[in-house]
């Protein structure tokens, strides 16, 4: 059963997930820890918690069509460097 969030719903949240989709991308699997649903692992007890920045993604995904290396599109962004979301070399 999942829990009433502070507003008394169930509709929203801080944690989500984001779909890559194409040819290129090394599917069949989710990238990133499972964050748990217990009380101890929800954020403030009551949200499913955020463990991969959206920003991670994206530069990954930006830096596969552009061919550009790092994080030039986020200043200030310490990116960790990408999941491994394409398979193979640019092509």
């Amino acid at each position: 059963m999942v829990a009433n969030n502070k507003s008394q719903g169930t509709d929203h949240g801080r944690g989500g997930l984001m779909a890559v989709l194409g040819g290129k991308v090394a599917g069949g699997r989710c990238y990133g820890p499972w964050p748990g649903l217990r009380t101890g692992q929800l954020e403030e007890g009551v949200d499913l918690a955020v463990i991969t920045d959206y920003r991670r993604v994206l530069a990954e995904v930006l830096g596969w069509q552009t061919g550009a290396k790092g994080n030039p599109w986020f200043p200030g962004y310490d990116y960790p460097g990408g999941l491994g979301l394409f398979a193979g070399g640019r092509g």
